[in-house]
């Protein structure tokens, strides 16, 4: 009995200390493929690998019962930190944005000054994609691990003002390629490039 008390009390200390990290967690996660083959379940774990042929982490759901998800990363944060530390996080580093309407929803968003996941209220209706429903969600993808933040506090800002820069910079881009077409009858017709700007962006990266 006093040594299952000591396990047990053993268990709740490596737990609960402050250096306590995901199983294994190492670049080696960084060559861990999702595997689709496996028979589907009653499941739907989310995860996050590194996608070799785009250069990106990404979030994918495990759906079978054969995989722990130990061989993957537990947050987008520890995917970047790992495999690709000049990753953008787009929607995360959007201003708050509480949209338009008269609803009154909580709801969070990344605050990328202090790398913490912060309620706000939604009106409901536009707003910006910088907008989650639970702050699990928004910290799984959008929280950088706190030791790395704190070690590249300034990259990352730096990242995040050259990713604004160049979002800004798309837009001006696409408004120049709007053409006036003059049909037959002398009526002027707009045509705009459909490349959306998030395309231009990552064209940019």
């Amino acid at each position: 009995m006093k040594y299952m008390l000591l396990v047990i009390l053993a268990a709740v200390q490596l737990v609960t200390s402050s250096t306590w990290s995901w199983p294994k967690m190492s670049k080696e996660l960084c060559q861990s493929v999702p595997n689709i083959t496996l028979p589907k379940c009653a499941r739907n774990l989310v995860r996050y690998y590194y996608d070799k042929e785009i250069k990106r982490c990404k979030e994918f759901s495990i759906t079978n019962c054969y995989e722990s998800g130990d061989k993957f990363f537990p947050s987008m944060g520890e995917c970047i930190e790992y495999c690709r530390p000049n990753q953008t996080l787009g929607k995360c580093w959007q201003k708050r944005n509480p949209g338009s309407g008269s609803k009154t929803l909580t709801r969070w968003y990344y605050d990328n000054e202090t790398n913490q996941c912060v309620t706000f209220v939604y009106k409901g209706d536009k707003g910006n994609k910088n907008n989650f429903e639970y702050r699990d969600d928004c910290m799984a993808k959008c929280r950088y691990p706190t030791q790395y933040f704190n070690a590249n506090k300034e990259q990352i800002k730096h990242l995040i003002n050259a990713y604004i820069t160049r979002k800004e910079e798309a837009k001006k881009k696409k408004a120049q390629k709007a053409t006036a077409v003059i049909e037959p009858n002398n009526t002027a017709k707009l045509t705009i490039n459909q490349t959306s700007v998030d395309e231009a962006v990552m064209k940019l990266l």
